[in-house]
């Protein structure tokens, strides 16, 4: 959706463009990208964009676990969807980086998590894109008046609340992969830990939320524990815990919990 609005605005620069996504797993949360070409001649290229001169990086705990570099160059903008500085982002190259928390944005007009409306103003205040073409690209994308002006009040707020610099390239010689090393090794149980196993498939960092027990609320009657898609409540002797490897955020144990001991945090960062 954001790629559709930003195409739209630099249409109305009177620029040719070109916007696709591109999906891998489809299931929610799961990591997806949308590439963007804008130009002043016709383009004829129809292929993924293998190295970019900006990326929009809508979740920061990606950076955690898709190689963000191998498809940059050096000279590339990054915008980040995070509360931290420019000099607080540690990456294995130097890049001029703008940060915003749209998240916050996001949750604090529409006490929802989508935070790509208020990315682009971020995207419009490090670029020098007019904003008023931006807010043309919403009203076309949101038939919708009212849809759209919230939007388009998030992009605005957002374009106010950025912070402009350089990331700090991280002390690790190695860069990050999207899978753990390969290893051949059957374990007791019968788990196969390949690359691509689902216990290696940190699904955690699919969401900004995680949830959080309070010990002195809970009595143990067991429905989160039951009721977790996912497993992520253990049971422990003397209480529960959460495993936050693979937790999603799906707020599924704080509906069931019938003493409100459970509830849906912010993660820092």
């Amino acid at each position: 959706m954001a790629a559709r609005v930003l195409a739209n605005a630099y249409f109305f620069e009177e620029k040719y463009v070109e916007a696709f996504p591109y999906f891998g797993g489809e299931r929610r949360g799961a990591p997806v990208r949308a590439f963007l070409r804008f130009d002043d001649k016709p383009i004829r290229m129809k292929t993924p964009i293998l190295s970019a001169d900006c990326a929009i990086i809508l979740d920061a705990s990606l950076l955690d676990f898709v190689d963000v570099s191998s498809e940059l160059k050096a000279e590339s903008l990054l915008i980040i969807n995070t509360p931290l500085l420019p000099n607080a982002i540690k990456l294995p190259l130097k890049y001029k980086t703008a940060t915003c928390n749209a998240t916050e944005i996001s949750l604090r007009l529409i006490d929802r998590d989508i935070p790509n409306s208020a990315m682009l103003g971020a995207f419009a205040y490090a670029t020098g894109l007019k904003m008023d073409s931006i807010i043309k690209g919403f009203h076309e994308v949101f038939p919708s008046k009212s849809s759209a002006e919230k939007n388009i009040a998030m992009a605005k707020i957002a374009a106010n609340e950025t912070n402009l610099g350089f990331c700090e390239v991280e002390s690790k010689t190695e860069g990050k992969r999207l899978t753990p090393e390969f290893s051949p090794t059957l374990n007791t149980g019968g788990t196969y830990k390949a690359d691509g196993s689902s216990l290696h498939n940190v699904t955690s960092s699919w969401t900004p939320f995680k949830a959080v027990i309070d010990e002195e609320q809970c009595n143990l009657c067991l429905l989160c524990y039951a009721n977790c898609p996912e497993g992520c409540i253990l049971r422990l002797e003397k209480g529960l815990a959460l495993d936050e490897k693979y937790c999603k955020g799906c707020g599924i144990c704080e509906a069931v919990c019938p003493r409100h001991a459970i509830k849906m945090q912010r993660k820092k960062g």
